[in-house]
């Protein structure tokens, strides 16, 4: 036996019918087990001029209405014993990916840049509020940072900040509602993956 297969209604064997094998059928009147024949060719093991999914008269008493079945090809038999396995390998065999374009691609980095963008300022927004960052005159800015390099480090132009908050803003019309966080550490690290694989994608 070239193939066997455990199907719902127990097990199913296939047999390859060949002249050779018609004529070992010929000699036992009966099948001691339960065969699924598969032919080499309709014509040489099926029901002469009639129904080719019949089995030919020589060969017919070896099929059981009960026990038996009988295809003429493979395909007809792999979907009666399991039609899902045959459905998921027409699924594997047809299904193509097409690539995405440039243009999606560079679409979907200056989303996610704005995401990542966002979620920056949101940060630097709660550390305003902690009093961790100071909002400060343009002036003053100018007068301590001459003083010290390192004062910009937690102190901003009231004019920079007016400029964040706007775009911030603008960000948050342009992402939707729900898409702009706040965000976990899953969320988070996805958001910096995809960024990540889409500007590689656009090289």
């Amino acid at each position: 036996m070239p193939f066997s297969a455990q199907s719902p209604e127990g097990r199913v064997s296939l047999l390859r019918a060949t002249p050779e094998t018609i004529e070992s059928m010929r000699a036992r009147n009966r099948m001691e087990s339960c065969y699924t024949a598969k032919c080499c060719g309709a014509p040489v093991v099926s029901l002469a001029n009639g129904n080719q999914k019949l089995p030919h008269v020589d060969i017919a008493n070896g099929f059981s209405k009960i026990k038996s079945m009988y295809f003429v090809n493979l395909a007809d038999c792999l979907r009666r014993i399991d039609p899902m396995r045959v459905t998921h390998m027409m699924w594997e065999l047809e299904w193509d990916q097409q690539p995405r374009g440039l243009t999606e691609i560079l679409q979907w980095t200056d989303r996610l840049t704005t995401q990542v963008w966002h979620n920056r300022h949101m940060n630097w927004v709660s550390r305003v509020k902690q009093g961790k960052d100071t909002i400060v005159s343009r002036e003053d800015w100018e007068q301590g940072y001459k003083k010290s390099p390192s004062y910009n480090q937690n102190h901003t132009p009231i004019d920079i900040w007016e400029g964040a908050r706007r775009a911030a803003r603008a960000a948050e019309k342009q992402l939707g509602k729900g898409n702009f966080g706040p965000y976990d550490d899953f969320e988070w690290g996805m958001i910096n993956g995809k960024l990540s694989a889409a500007a590689l994608g656009a090289r």
